[in-house]
């Protein structure tokens, strides 16, 4: 994480995936762990938004 931050980039983390962090557990079980399903089908909608951006302007041009 510190060298994410050095690099300029800013993350915010939940409350429960630091607690879990800072409590000695891994931060990829902490992340799936706080991961739901509605994180879920919001990505779902971004990448379908992004990837058929993408088909449509194939099919302009």
């Amino acid at each position: 994480m510190q060298q994410l931050a050095d690099a300029g980039l800013k993350i915010r983390v939940s409350g429960s995936v630091r607690g879990a962090i800072s409590g000695g557990s891994d931060w990829g079980a902490a992340v799936l762990q706080a991961w739901t399903d509605a994180d879920q089908a919001l990505w779902a909608g971004v990448l379908n938004f992004w990837f058929l951006g993408r088909v449509f302007d194939r099919v302009r041009s």
